[in-house]
């Protein structure tokens, strides 16, 4: 008996090695994808946060996009740093939100859809502008 409860005790206070990982959270997915375009890998940026999803479907419109911020860093030069300017939550699993990204000679600003899959968040539409008129009202 009192062998049982010392193994009982021990699988207890045992920390499980084979727990699945939490998926990436909604913001994780977006840290994800400004910290690749703040190195300058747009083209990574965008195959990366459309990987597995139905925007990997349509590649001539990623590489078109990782194309377009790629000409606005160079324009505006290298991001500095990025916040959340505004968030719409249709339910718990859709997000529209609103980012103003930061850059050296001038803000850009970014608007995305997130959806939360079984599996996971993912982005399911990105728009980006320098002119925040033109930015999607929420």
């Amino acid at each position: 008996m009192f062998r049982f409860l010392l193994v009982a005790l021990a699988l207890l206070f045992t920390p499980a090695v084979a727990m699945t990982a939490e998926p990436d959270s909604a913001d994780q997915v977006v840290e994800r994808l400004f910290k690749d375009i703040q190195r300058g890998d747009t083209n990574a940026a965008y195959a990366n946060v459309g990987r597995g999803t139905l925007m990997e479907q349509k590649k001539t419109e990623l590489q078109l996009l990782a194309s377009q911020t790629s000409n606005a860093l160079q324009l505006y030069g290298k991001v500095i740093d990025w916040e959340l300017v505004g968030e719409e939550k249709w339910g718990s699993n859709y997000l529209r939100r609103n980012y103003l990204v930061r850059a050296e000679r001038g803000p850009l600003f970014f608007n995305m859809h997130l959806y939360r899959t079984p599996k996971e968040w993912t982005v399911g539409q990105i728009f980006f502008t320098d002119t925040p008129s033109k930015l999607p009202e929420l």
